[in-house]
């Protein structure tokens, strides 16, 4: 038997590991070929599998970038001579042994999920230490939850139970939906990316966390005991302004169309430098801080419905692209509306911009309007004016599940590819990146577009076989 190599290089184990990548040899098959020739120490398979992933990326350089920095003294002769005699010293059998700092436990954290109605508490359950909450372990708490309502509230489960949860995945699985259903209980629409609208995110949990601020505890258990006591001690009327709030916000959002807004103000906006003066039937009359508004282009004859920011918001929402193209135009410079109206303007400029490359880039796709559309849910791709303008054009879209990056061409193709090559580098000026970015781009082949979209069907096949559950790896 030949013995191994013993002089090799990192640069050598890496290019090692390329032509073996291009070979489609898996990581263990890599791993064992480098310890037949260079032994067991040569490198891990965890590194091997993390350079054949870089690799399989686009990554093609097998040596390490130069960076710069202050330079390392903390291993120079003098350093390592220092820490030699200290450690020297404390070998001495006839000394003591050094005293060692005591090392302290980290703070814990107790994830606990709580429903409650008007009335108060209804069950308050821990997760043990190191799970999470999956479908089935959301399906065992909702079993829980039943039989605490029939315990603490006689009668209403023969009447009617309107949850409220948000639409992450364990909520949203098909196992979770189907119990639910045999529970004949309604589900309350929650909007996606909306916890301003989840009555425990703005009301339990940040009291709840106030109180818990400052306190030590010497276990889980304590944690539990503390917070059910909170709890407890929590009168009716609490509860009850929390369900209060949460139909005021809810009102708002409906109010405002769906826009997203932290704080709504029930006022007019007035500064040195705002001036509205608006007549009983709601014309805009005057001027807004230095820009002229044009009342001419605002719809239904020059009516806005109110003249503070929210309104305005509320109004443009429900106007058609051409309605806020115009208003874009006549009232760029005003400081009222130039927030609101960018972020609809730069939008609606990008989908303008898409359809244009897919009739110069796709004319056969254009022709026919064999095209589909696949965006997230953020607030800007559903507000009605853009939805809108794509039903106006005939453009389909695909329904994207909410909180799944991973069924996201970019966030699992696109942009780590981007990254990669972008990684570790310096530049100048936002230019550069732009220009490297876009030569990035090009350099992509046909074939891995197509790879793409064959890995994105095989992800959402994976979704629809897990009943939308979540998983990390495919």
């Amino acid at each position: 038997m030949e013995l191994p190599l013993v002089n090799m290089s990192t640069c050598e184990l890496r290019s090692i590991i390329r032509f073996f990548t291009a070979k489609n040899e898996t990581e263990v098959n890599i791993h064992r070929n480098l310890v037949s020739v260079y032994g067991e120490g040569c490198m891990s398979i965890q590194m091997v599998r993390r350079w054949r992933s870089w690799f399989l990326e686009g990554w093609q350089n097998v040596h390490d970038d130069e960076r710069s920095g202050r330079p390392v003294t903390a291993t120079d002769n003098a350093a390592v001579a220092a820490v030699r005699n200290v450690v020297m010293v404390w070998k001495k059998p006839e000394e003591s042994a050094p005293k060692k700092v005591k090392v302290t436990i980290s703070a814990g954290k107790v994830m606990a999920i709580v429903f409650w109605d008007c009335k108060g508490v209804l069950l308050a359950d821990y997760l043990p230490p190191n799970t999470t909450v999956n479908a089935a372990r959301y399906c065992e708490v909702l079993t829980k939850l039943r039989a605490a309502i029939k315990r603490k509230r006689p009668g209403l489960l023969s009447q009617k139970v309107l949850l409220v949860h948000d639409n992450a995945c364990p909520h949203a699985a098909r196992t979770t939906q189907t119990l639910l259903e045999n529970f004949k209980w309604e589900i309350f629409t929650h909007p996606p990316y909306s916890p301003e609208l989840a009555p425990s995110d703005f009301h339990l949990f940040p009291a709840l966390k106030l109180h818990l601020e400052g306190k030590h505890f010497a276990n889980d258990d304590e944690v539990q005991a503390e917070a059910n006591h909170w709890l407890r001690r929590q009168d009716t009327a609490w509860y009850n302004s929390g369900i209060k709030k949460l139909l005021q916000r809810y009102q708002k959002c409906l109010d405002r169309n769906g826009d997203y807004v932290e704080k709504v103000r029930d006022r007019l906006v007035r500064t040195d430098s705002l001036v509205v003066a608006v007549k009983q039937q709601g014309v805009l009359k005057k001027t807004v801080g230095e820009g002229q508004v044009d009342s001419s282009c605002w719809p239904e004859g020059g009516r806005c419905p109110e003249a503070d920011q929210a309104g305005l918001t509320t109004a443009l929402w429900k106007w058609t692209p051409e309605q806020v193209s115009r208003i874009v135009f006549k009232n760029r410079e005003c400081p009222l509306l130039t927030p609101i109206l960018t972020g609809l303007s730069v939008y609606l400029g990008i989908m303008r911009c898409l359809r244009e490359a897919v009739r110069l880039k796709r004319p056969e796709r254009w022709q026919n309007n064999d095209w589909i559309l696949h965006v997230g849910n953020a607030r800007p791709h559903t507000v009605h004016v853009v939805l809108q303008f794509l039903a106006k054009h005939s453009t389909i879209q695909i329904p994207h599940p909410p909180y799944s990056p991973d069924l996201a061409p970019n966030d699992f193709f696109l942009y780590p590819k981007l990254k990669i090559n972008l990684k570790g580098r310096k530049f100048d000026n936002v230019d550069m990146i732009q220009a490297e970015s876009k030569a990035t781009l090009r350099n992509l082949s046909k074939g891995d577009f197509i790879s793409c979209f064959d890995n994105w069907k095989k992800r959402w096949n994976g979704c629809i076989e897990a009943g939308g559950a979540y998983f990390e790896k495919y």
